[in-house]
Order: C-alpha cells, then structure tokens, then sequence
C-alpha cells in the first residue's frame, strides 16, 4: 500500500478539480481529500477521491475552513497538509482567509496584494504597455461615445470573481459585439446589474478556429524560476453565450520562444510565483499572439499539462509543499486534450490545417479526456462521462454550429 506523507485537499468539483484529484492519484497513488457542497460533474460517481460535504462552503467559507481545519488536523495531526481551490472564487477566498491556517497547512498561493494587482484586467494590460508584451487594442469605459466606428468590440469585467457571483438576464461570460452600439450596449447590461469594478472595451481580433491558445505555466517561489510550461492550442471551444471561453479541445505543442520570453517577463513583473494559465489570441495583423488575461489557477483544461508529460500535481508537491529542486521543463510533444467525441471533433475542426495533427494524436493513442480515467470502475461513472460527451452535440446544434 502506497505510504501517504502529504494530506492533498482539493476545493469544488468542476474539470479542473477532478483533473488535478486525478493528476495526484496518478503520481502519488493516493486519494485526494475533495470539499463540495454537492457531487457534480467532475466528482460525480468516482471512486479516486474522498469527498467531504460542506454546505455552507459558498455562504460562510471562513467558519467552512474552520470546520475543514479541525477536520483534518485531528485525522492527520502528523502530516502536512495541502489545500487547493479549483476556480477563481476558490482562491479568492484561500488568498483572502490564508492567516486561517495553522503552520503544517499550506496555501500555494501568491498574496494578496499580488493576487489582486494580477486579475484586474485594466492593470494587467497597463503591465503588458509597461513591459511591452503584446494585446489587443484597449478602450476605457470613458472613451465608449469615440469608439472607431470600423472595429467589432470583445467587453468583459476587469473584475471575473466580482461579476461571477452576478446573476442577471442576458450575461454572458465575454460579449462579443460586432459593432460600437453593441458595446455600449453591453456596458450598460453590465452596469444595471449591479457591476460596479472595471470593465475592459477592446477590438475583437479574428475569431477564427484554432487563433486561440493557453499556457499553463508553474514558477517556483523559491528560486523564482518557471520550472514548466505547456503551450496548447485552442482546438474547439464552448459555443454557447453562457460558457463562451470554455476550451473543449486542445492540441499541445512547442511554445514559440517569443510567447515564452513574453510569459516569463509577464511572470517576473506580476511576481508571480505557483501555477498560473494565461489566455492568448492570435494576431493576424501583427503575426504574433497577444496576452488576454491570467487566470491565477490551473485552467479547468489543466488536464492537457499532465497529458503532455507535466503531472500539474508534481510541480505543487515536490516543489512548492517539499521544496525539492526542480529544472525547467518544456512541454514539447502533441497530444490531444478534449472533451467531445471524435466525430464531433472532426465536424467542428475537420477543414482546418490543424486537423491533420490532432488526427495522428488520435492515431497514435495520444488523445486524453480528463475523465476518462481507467482506475475510475463504476460504471455509472463511465455512463455520466459518455451521456457529458453527447450533451455537446446539443450544445453546437442549438447555436446552429453544427
């Protein structure tokens, strides 16, 4: 049996936090602890995790990390223990409440101060101006009436944890608008609901298939060195307004050395230290990837990190919770991460260059879909996954993409 020297506690059951429970009981053999208020997609049915129920986790997360503390320092009084949030919120909240915890717990997090500086969008880009790194074209919110008449507008929230915890009619997690009304009008969508941070006004580059990309990188806070980067290419993404961003294929690749020598000064000038996943678009105009935002977490589509040969639970681990030295690794090899059939796939992306690639990952065996796990047994499980790929079809089919 497999001896267990750390405690992994992992917050939320969406992808990305079955992606990394399952990138830990890959490497370490270990089931990792889970804290949900209900068993929903990404927890549903497995039998490689340890669920633990809160219900007040999302309406009293203070007195819910109180609970967890005394939970697991009395079934564990000899072992660290490690936590870990699986969306925005998540490490908002850890960030926030960090002095909650006692000395053999640890928060493999930034500050605040630096956490908060990152996911402001306006003052990411205003680092990106500092330091040169390229991103669409930016309006402020004063300059809505003298916007060109020529361009489409993407309008966002500066703020993400602020306006996810919104709830209105019509939200959409980005607003595409093809025009200057367009956006005006989404700004004062975003308004009457209550929204009262940043927004970001910027020129929509081309959406074309396969322009969108992510990187996953990890830098060490104790040599502030980056010791892995992914770079993959966005495949396919959710269509619907509703989840509009959400990757649903990714193709891994070699990261061009200007996008990494831009990642890392974005890192070092953010002072950036743990995981954090960046959102790219392609420029046709200028040739070269422009920066959209960090994320100050594993993506949801972290899966494709570890698929890639960078187990994403290794590099928090080894380094960050043992402190053992690490060199940089470069993830360089194509595989495929998806969350769609491959006849979908093939309908979605089938006539882009790109096609050729991901159908020799597929021939080669080198497709993944985070949960698809093969020590996963219970066959209501492998139903729920299956019954999760079909649902895309419904989803293309209602926005007429298919």
């Amino acid at each position: 049996m497999q001896t267990q020297d750390f405690v992994p506690i992992v917050i939320g059951s969406n992808k990305g936090a079955y992606s990394l429970c399952r990138a830990i009981h890959e490497y370490y053999r270990i089931k990792p602890e889970s804290i949900i208020v209900h068993d929903l997609q990404g927890t549903k049915y497995s039998q490689i995790i340890t669920k633990h129920f809160y219900p007040h986790l999302l309406t009293d997360f203070p007195q819910t990390m109180q609970e967890v503390i005394t939970h697991f320092s009395a079934a564990y009084p000899d072992l660290p223990k490690i936590i870990f949030g699986s969306d925005d919120w998540f490490v908002e909240q850890l960030v926030t409440y960090r002095d909650l915890f006692p000395n053999d717990w640890t928060v493999p997090y930034v500050s605040q101060a630096i956490h908060d500086q990152a996911i402001d969008k306006s003052n990411f880009y205003e680092i990106c101006q500092t330091h040169h790194i390229p991103y669409p074209q930016t309006f402020s919110e004063s300059e809505l009436d003298q916007l060109p008449d020529h361009l489409s507008y993407v309008v966002k929230a500066a703020n993400t944890p602020l306006y996810q915890n919104l709830s209105f009619k019509g939200k959409e997690k980005v607003y595409l608008c093809p025009n200057k009304s367009h956006a005006q009008a989404a700004v004062k969508l975003i308004r009457e609901a209550g929204y009262h941070d940043s927004i970001v006004i910027q020129e929509q580059l081309a959406l074309k298939p396969t322009y969108q990309a992510s990187i996953t990188a990890y830098r060490s806070p104790h040599d502030l060195e980056i010791k892995l980067i992914s770079f993959g290419k966005v495949m396919v993404e959710d269509p619907t307004p509703e989840s509009l961003g959400n990757n649903l294929v990714i193709l891994t690749q070699e990261i061009d050395p200007k996008v990494y020598d831009d990642s890392k000064r974005l890192l070092e000038a953010l002072e950036w230290t743990g995981f954090a996943n960046f959102d790219l678009i392609y420029n046709e105009r200028t040739g070269e990837y422009n920066f959209l935002e960090i994320n100050p977490r594993l993506p949801m589509t972290n899966y494709y990190a570890t698929a890639a040969g960078g187990n994403v639970a290794k590099y928090y681990i080894e380094d960050y919770l043992l402190k053992k030295p690490m060199d940089l690794t470069i993830l360089r090899e194509n595989v495929v991460f998806t969350s769609l059939t491959k006849h979908l796939t093939q309908k979605v992306i089938g006539q882009t260059p790109d096609w050729q690639t991901v159908a020799s990952c597929y021939q080669k065996g080198q497709v993944y879909n985070a949960f698809s796990y093969h020590k996963e047994w219970d066959p209501r499980r492998h139903l729920y996954v299956l019954l999760n790929k079909l649902n895309y079809y419904r989803k293309f089919k209602r926005v007429n993409f298919i």
